[in-house]
């Protein structure tokens, strides 16, 4: 404060999150200086994760409390899903919250979209034999994500945690990684988008551009790794050999 401070707190062992930034900092200190101060008061934050949580924001606005933010340390960025079969793509599918701003996936965010998106979208293809693979992301092996896809897949699920595990290491085994992000990247950024609005019209435009016959190769592509793989005992692939 100008011309005054707080004594200065120590937060105890332990890291930082939102729910102790609330009870330790915002309530028994800015709502108290928000009530003596009325409506002169405004208070200057940095942007810590912690101090940019959704139930920390709820509490300032709940408080009526004007809040002066840094310009954000990182630009806002698309975060985009997409699933892979031999009979087409599901999405792409882009995280936002309830304003329509991009946002980054959480296991809450990823349970939702698996929910109301990936499985409502599933359900209009006729998939036969269907496993589902997932890599190891923190909010892929949550244990609620984890029981939500063991009730939908029940042992057809490859991930960690999950009944068939995922294999450590295993990029060569993911047509995502060997073949769909890096195509879509060479694509959406020839035109140098400027916006995201126009990079995420470029990702739709691009994967709905992507014919049948080229995923029915990436999956013959695929098979042909896992027999590589199995030759060689788990070698490491010496050389990609992708035909489209």
């Amino acid at each position: 404060m100008l011309g005054s401070r707080t004594d200065l707190h120590i937060f105890d062992a332990g890291s930082v999150n939102g729910t102790r930034y609330c009870n330790e900092i915002l309530l028994p200190y800015v709502r108290l200086f928000r009530g003596a101060m009325g409506l002169q008061f405004l208070f200057m934050d940095d942007n810590a994760p912690c101090h940019r949580t959704v139930s920390a924001e709820q509490l300032l606005e709940s408080e009526n409390i004007e809040l002066y933010v840094e310009t954000p340390l990182h630009p806002e960025k698309l975060t985009v899903w997409c699933s892979l079969w031999a009979g087409g793509i599901i999405g792409p599918y882009f995280f936002k919250n309830d304003e329509g701003h991009n946002v980054t996936v959480n296991g809450d965010r990823y349970r939702a979209m698996i929910t109301n998106f990936f499985i409502p979208e599933l359900n209009n293809h006729d998939v036969q034999e269907l496993w589902f693979q997932q890599d190891g992301a923190t909010c892929h092996t949550a244990r609620a994500t984890i029981d939500l896809l063991k009730d939908t897949f029940g042992d057809h699920l490859i991930s960690r945690f999950g009944p068939v595990n995922w294999l450590p290491r295993s990029c060569d085994l993911t047509p995502l990684v060997y073949f769909l992000w890096g195509y879509i990247k060479t694509l959406v950024y020839a035109d140098m988008p400027q916006t995201l609005d126009h990079l995420e019209d470029n990702i739709r435009r691009v994967i709905a551009d992507i014919r049948p016959q080229m995923l029915e190769n990436v999956i013959e592509n695929w098979t042909s790794r896992l027999d590589y793989i199995r030759s060689s005992r788990g070698s490491p692939k010496p050389e990609i050999i992708f035909k489209m």
